[in-house]
């Protein structure tokens, strides 16, 4: 048996600096799991995923493989979980589960309790960009603020999951937006996700952001491109019709899709424009 264990044993620290210990020790606690909370701000929706696995911790609870919750005193005496949620719910769903043990850590304020959040998180497959977007902005990430800001402005709405059905100006194409305005800076971007919000889109998609993107603002820095006739064009079809005809165009030129989509835009544009059906809807979305 001697052979099969191994003892923990520090490692050289050699070329690092240890740091001064951040924030209090942190103390234990067993708790009512009903008595928990969560913050909306920064914590992600229960998706169906996750029901199947609570559901699943629920039939198969074991305390040898219960991981105590990480939670942290609020401003107003709550106390809320910044990672554990499932476990949480678990408990507090199954019948013989009186009580948790929870980890509880000293984060005086929602800010540092979301950058807590993502640093239990931010490795783990699971947690989604979009989630872990708005943990980053809870925290007061300058780069998050921005691209709220932007998509505010232009009202696409950056989804904390998947909705059921799709709203006009719904996205989670989180990832390809602070691309966006990290290329372009944000007046560019807005114009870019306000012509697809104008052109009713549902939702805002990353093959229709970069092209519009090629479009407005192409490599050698001219464009012709109207927006308002942009967002019109881009309204004649559905996203899967004009994805059809990109991917087609792109297996036959041996291009990217969002070349193929941006330029069979172009040439639509300059077929020119009838606004007899199209211009009263388009109009009353800009207004």
């Amino acid at each position: 048996m001697e052979e099969n264990i191994r003892q923990i044993k520090p490692l050289s620290l050699v070329g690092i600096k240890p740091n001064e210990l951040v924030g209090k020790i942190p103390e234990f606690r067993w708790i009512d799991p009903n008595k928990l909370f969560i913050e909306e701000k920064y914590q992600r929706n229960i998706s169906q995923r996750s029901i199947v696995l609570i559901r699943k911790s629920i039939t198969d609870w074991s305390w040898l493989k219960m991981k105590p919750p990480i939670c942290s005193v609020n401003e107003d005496g709550k106390i809320v979980i910044i990672d554990g949620q499932h476990t949480a719910i678990a408990g507090a769903s199954h019948p013989r589960v009186k009580k948790i043990l929870i980890v509880v850590v000293d984060a005086k304020n929602i800010s540092e309790r979301a950058e807590a959040f993502l640093g239990h998180n931010k490795d783990r497959i699971q947690i989604t960009s979009m989630q872990m977007f708005y943990a980053s902005l809870v925290a007061g990430d300058p780069i998050s603020i921005k691209v709220k800001s932007v998509c505010d402005k232009a009202k696409v709405n950056i989804c904390k999951t998947q909705p059921y059905k799709w709203e006009v100006g719904d996205t989670v194409a989180i990832v390809c937006i602070k691309r966006l305005v990290a290329e372009i800076g944000e007046e560019k971007s807005f114009n870019v996700l306000k012509i697809l919000r104008d052109a009713r889109r549902a939702p805002v998609v990353q093959i229709e952001i970069t092209a519009v993107k090629l479009l407005l603002y192409p490599k050698n820095g001219i464009s012709q491109v109207n927006q308002f006739d942009l967002s019109t064009v881009i309204m004649e079809k559905d996203q899967k019709e004009w994805l059809g005809k990109a991917q087609i165009r792109s297996a036959q030129q041996k291009i990217k899709t969002t070349d193929a989509l941006s330029i069979i835009w172009k040439e639509r544009l300059q077929k020119g424009i009838s606004y007899a059906g199209s211009y009263q809807e388009n109009k009353s979305v800009r207004r």
